[in-house]
């Protein structure tokens, strides 16, 4: 339900916020995460925790999302659902979502095989490196996450003048 404000976040071309946010949040949980597993590694806290930092995170796109633009979420500027606009974006949203379903499926299927297989040592060594991976390559993305809504708006125009130096800059070409 709370995704629906970093949605609208990187909407109003707020995704460095918003990926700031939730990176900060990450290492912050990592660090909440590692005291808590020295000072009482049940699997109740261990899950606590983690359920603590989301809505955490949730909570503070949710207070960023009512503060952006002078509030302009607050005062109701409800858009109504337009079915032309949604078929013509559906086409290619949807792969996009099946793939990004499969992908979360397949990383997280990773880390449950793991510990069901190898000892408590190498599966919590292993998830806690796959930890840090994630939140590794959530802050790679951002540069990239930042620059999209500039990205798409720029195709969209028809300006490769400006697009093609843009995307070099953010591929790092």
């Amino acid at each position: 339900y709370f995704s629906v404000y970093q949605i609208y976040l990187m909407g109003v071309n707020e995704v460095s916020l918003s990926q700031r946010v939730t990176s900060l949040s990450s290492l912050a949980g990592l660090g909440v995460f590692l005291a808590v597993n020295s000072i009482a590694p049940t699997l109740f806290n261990i899950v606590a925790v983690y359920q603590l930092i989301a809505v955490a995170n949730a909570l503070w796109l949710m207070r960023l999302a009512f503060t952006i633009r002078n509030g302009f979420l607050k005062e109701g500027h409800g858009a109504k659902f337009k079915k032309h606009l949604f078929r013509l974006v559906w086409d290619s949203a949807w792969k996009n979502g099946v793939t990004t379903v499969i992908s979360n499926i397949i990383r997280h299927a990773s880390g449950i095989i793991v510990a069901q297989i190898v000892s408590p040592v190498a599966s919590a060594s292993f998830l806690l490196t796959k930890r840090l991976f994630d939140i590794l390559d959530n802050l790679s993305m951002a540069t990239f996450q930042a620059k999209s809504p500039e990205i798409a708006s720029l195709r969209g125009k028809g300006d490769f003048l400006r697009l093609i130096p843009l995307i070099r800059k953010v591929y790092y070409l």
